[in-house]
């Protein structure tokens, strides 16, 4: 067991209840740390949220296709996660902790996902939304200055090769 495991005991669990799921985490932000996923599944359910419309009957605005979607920050993506979200980004906000922004709008999600994984990965990284995201994830990070412009594209483009392969087997 690693020094980070001993002090990060903090995990994100999804519960499931028929078609409805609700996740469970402690928030942790306020001490720089990030929860883990419990499990494979937990993680994937949070990352296919960044594939998909939010669909909840409780939501005032309504979510166009060419907007990214955010979910709460996890230990595993840390490299990624920002202090803050931009407005016309839909997802569920939570005071006082970290977010992963998705890397590409529902829009080029639904327009590309045929494609093979490499041209869906350059395809979005070629895009100026792309580069603009890493800008904003570079100057809105949880502990300014920590990460590199270079290792945030290289994780951003890691999440866009999960998502693919998440979202490939969602259909």
């Amino acid at each position: 067991m690693s020094k980070d495991e001993l002090v990060l005991p903090y995990k994100v669990a999804v519960v499931s209840a028929g078609d409805e799921h609700m996740y469970l985490t402690v928030h942790t932000v306020q001490e720089n740390k990030f929860p883990r996923t419990l499990d494979g599944n937990t993680k994937n359910y949070l990352l296919s949220s960044l594939l998909k419309r939010n669909k909840s009957k409780h939501r005032y605005s309504i979510v166009s296709p060419s907007m990214r979607r955010y979910i709460i920050g996890i230990a595993e993506y840390d490299t990624i996660c920002t202090s803050t979200v931009p407005f016309g980004v839909d997802g569920e906000w939570y005071p006082s902790i970290g977010y992963i922004i998705a890397p590409f709008t529902i829009e080029q999600w639904e327009n590309h996902k045929h494609l093979p994984v490499g041209e869906f990965e350059k395809t979005i990284c070629e895009s100026k939304g792309f580069q603009n995201l890493i800008n904003y994830t570079f100057e809105h990070q949880v502990q300014s200055g920590k990460h590199s412009m270079d290792d945030i594209r290289k994780r951003y483009i890691d999440l866009i090769k999960e998502l693919y392969s998440i979202g490939t087997k969602l259909q």
